[in-house]
């Protein structure tokens, strides 16, 4: 069944959506979603260790997860693989980094298992809701199989609040996805907010003191600043969660 979708434009029949928020477009500006994006992969960073091995589904087009792993020494992974639909940029090729680009990872993902060794971290960062779910069920398997046992899969994706964006072909609600996870064979151990709307649902459930630190930081920062900040802390009043899952078995 499709979901509603925000707006009076019709969405399109495809399997996967390939649009993206471009550096060149939203990161010269203040906005709510870029900068869930930047945090996302500041959250990242505490995860990887020199000599890792790292496996980003849905890289982008400007390789942003590579280029803020690349200036600290201790973030250089072993090797790093970027897949992604899209045609990828020439800049930004150190040798630690191996790219796919107009890769289907959903059909294609048995033949990363042949080149590379399993990853200790496989990232995909809003990726899953821009495909159907039959497909978003097989991006799970492909994570699941590509992962070191006891390595971390760290998924982020808006949560379905009754309509979809546009170019999202099926938004995931928490449930569903856990239950989805779960079923793949995932362990979920951790679950964050990554951006909340400015909305009765979330502001409700702040406790009295969070709400006095929101409103005081709201005396500087903007709405599209302050809906990073506490979200973690409330991920189901959240429009956007992370969830870091481990691969703890074989079904």
């Amino acid at each position: 069944m499709k979901q509603p979708i925000r707006g009076k434009k019709a969405r399109e029949e495809r399997e996967y959506d390939k649009t993206q928020l471009r550096e060149k477009q939203y990161g010269t500006q203040v906005h709510r979603d870029y900068a869930a994006h930047f945090f996302r992969w500041g959250f990242i960073k505490k995860f990887i260790r020199f000599g890792s091995i790292i496996l980003d589904v849905g890289c982008g087009q400007d390789k942003a997860l590579a280029k803020i792993l690349a200036p600290s020494l201790s973030t250089v992974p072993k090797l790093y693989v970027g897949i992604d639909l899209n045609i990828l940029s020439e800049s930004f090729n150190p040798a630690w980094a191996k790219w796919h680009e107009q890769f289907n990872f959903v059909k294609r993902y048995s033949e990363l298992v042949k080149i590379y060794r399993p990853f200790e971290v496989v990232v995909c960062l809003e990726v899953i809701e821009h495909m159907t779910r039959e497909n978003g069920l097989c991006l799970l398997r492909g994570l699941f199989e590509c992962c070191a046992q006891d390595g971390l899969v760290i998924i982020s994706t808006p949560v379905f609040d009754g309509k979809a964006a546009r170019n999202h072909l099926h938004e995931w609600m928490i449930p569903e996805l856990r239950k989805a996870l779960g079923e793949t064979g995932f362990t979920i151990i951790d679950r964050f907010g990554t951006f909340a709307s400015h909305q009765k649902s979330f502001l409700l459930a702040l406790s009295i003191h969070e709400r006095e630190i929101y409103d005081k930081l709201l005396a500087y920062y903007s709405h599209d600043v302050t809906a990073c900040f506490l979200a973690p802390l409330h991920p189901d009043q959240s429009r956007n969660n992370v969830w870091v899952c481990r691969k703890t078995l074989e079904i």
